[in-house]
């Protein structure tokens, strides 16, 4: 197995945050560079029919569902997230997260949630190829 790239690891670490970053500002143009734009990038939200193909139908989607209601939603690591390791041109970043920000109604609300970004280094780019929301569910009695 090959050793974890820490120089490689920084890079991904700083794409996140620029992501974060640009994901607050809803920068799309920002984001267009961050997501890959490939047709076998997939991403799952918490939501059983947020399952997105490709970084521009995800990004679109965001938009609509929750940036053009929610326009003060934010994303933010918790302490001690995420993880983030490197391989070769193969990233991956693991962590829990807190996502809030007022409704339409004027209702501000919160919750906790687990999330991973698999990064392709693509030429001299870090892309997600891959993320996936989830928010853990009680297991029954």
């Amino acid at each position: 197995m090959a050793s974890v790239n820490i120089i490689q690891a920084e890079e991904v670490s700083q794409v996140i945050r620029a992501c974060l970053v640009a994901s607050r500002a809803w920068d799309g143009p920002a984001l267009a560079r961050i997501f890959a734009s490939d047709s076998h990038a997939i991403h799952f939200g918490t939501a059983a029919d947020e399952t997105y193909i490709g970084g521009a139908t995800y990004l679109k989607a965001m938009e609509q569902q929750h940036t053009a209601t929610i326009p003060d939603m934010a994303f933010d690591f918790l302490p001690g997230s995420p993880v983030v390791q490197a391989r070769d041109n193969v990233a991956w970043v693991v962590g829990e997260a807190r996502i809030s920000g007022t409704t339409a109604h004027g209702r501000y609300f919160q919750f906790n949630t687990r999330v991973t970004f698999i990064l392709e280094k693509m030429g001299d780019t870090w892309q997600i190829v891959h993320s996936h929301y989830s928010i853990g569910v009680p297991q029954p009695a």
